[in-house]
């Protein structure tokens, strides 16, 4: 039968810029909502986020898959395990994990240097940066932890 509506899918394979754009949005939301400092930064095809780590270091994550056209795409789409039994796929929604390139990068007066690069996969934003912190802590034995945005009116002593 032919379909009236695109699926999300045959969307994303129509309008893949857009898609990147609706996807850096999201990633950054996310990021905001944690209260975290992030840069937004890339070419047309591609997006970066540098999220600033205590003690001088920071953490960039890049998207790893590639779309229609070499755009990037943060999100994987799947559908869930217990969901593979053989039921009627039309109505379950998938779900999706973020797969990324995290790179930690140490800045001072000589500028920055790239230490340590791997690709994570999550299920979430928040924690492939909690979980990549805790590589880098196991891998490398640096303790970071990301510097958060104040709230108005908050000191040193309430947090």
């Amino acid at each position: 039968m032919w379909e009236e509506n695109l699926s999300a899918w045959q969307l994303r394979m129509q309008y893949p810029s857009e898609a990147r754009l609706l996807e850096d949005i999201v990633v950054a939301d996310c990021l905001s909502s944690l209260g975290l400092i992030a840069t937004k930064f890339g070419g047309s095809k591609t997006t970066h986020f540098r999220i600033k780590l205590d003690n001088e270091f920071e953490l960039q994550i890049s998207p790893v898959d590639k779309g229609r056209d070499g755009y990037s795409e943060w999100f994987s789409w799947h559908q869930p395990n217990h969901e593979h039994s053989g039921e009627d796929c039309d109505g379950q929604m998938p779900e999706s994990s973020i797969r990324a390139n995290i790179k930690l990068f140490y800045s001072d007066e000589n500028g920055r240097s790239e230490i340590y690069s791997f690709t994570h996969h999550h299920q979430n934003v928040e924690t492939l940066i909690r979980s990549a912190l805790n590589l880098i802590h196991r891998d490398l034995g640096f303790k970071l932890n990301p510097i958060v945005k104040r709230e108005r009116g908050s000191s040193a002593k309430n947090k």
